[in-house]
């Protein structure tokens, strides 16, 4: 306020103005107080409201965590398994090289293996009698080169002549 020249004036003008203050105060105060006592309750409800809403985006942090934690470990498995899948094809294509190569070698040795059939085709069965001669002719033999060997043995050892 500005500052009148009558010092009674500006005395009675500063108490005029404090006493309306007092009563502007007054008046307001319970009012004030209301609304801060209100505004006390809102900001309470609000923060528990926060704090409900901060607990459930840390449950979904966690289970967002965890998902992406998986998402990257798949992305680390398919990444393996297309570079799996490439070798694989790689020796694919190679067996399939060496099968084309190989098959012209397959089809002559089949070839060979049916002239050898029809060539022990043509053959003459041995008759059972026949093959019974054989293995008593084999058998004798075997028991001449047995009673052979034992005579030989006895020739090799020297005599022992008594002391």
């Amino acid at each position: 306020m500005a500052r009148s020249r009558n010092p009674l004036r500006a005395r009675i003008a500063d108490r005029l103005a404090r006493m309306v203050d007092f009563r502007i105060e007054q008046k307001l105060r319970p009012t004030e107080a209301n609304l801060v006592e209100r505004m006390g309750k809102r900001m309470n409800r609000q923060r528990g409201r926060l704090n409900r809403h901060e607990e459930v985006i840390g449950k979904y942090r966690h289970r967002l965590d965890t998902a992406a934690a998986r998402l990257d470990s798949h992305h680390r498995k398919l990444a393996d398994l297309e570079k799996a899948l490439n070798q694989v094809r790689a020796d694919l294509g190679w067996t399939a090289n060496e099968v084309q190569r190989i098959i012209p070698q397959v089809v002559a040795q089949e070839d060979r293996i049916e002239t050898l059939r029809s060539t022990l085709a043509v053959a003459p069965r041995v008759e059972e009698i026949e093959i019974a001669q054989a293995r008593s002719l084999i058998e004798e033999i075997q028991r001449h080169h047995v009673q052979i060997r034992t005579r030989l043995s006895g020739l090799a050892m020297p005599e022992r002549v008594p002391e």
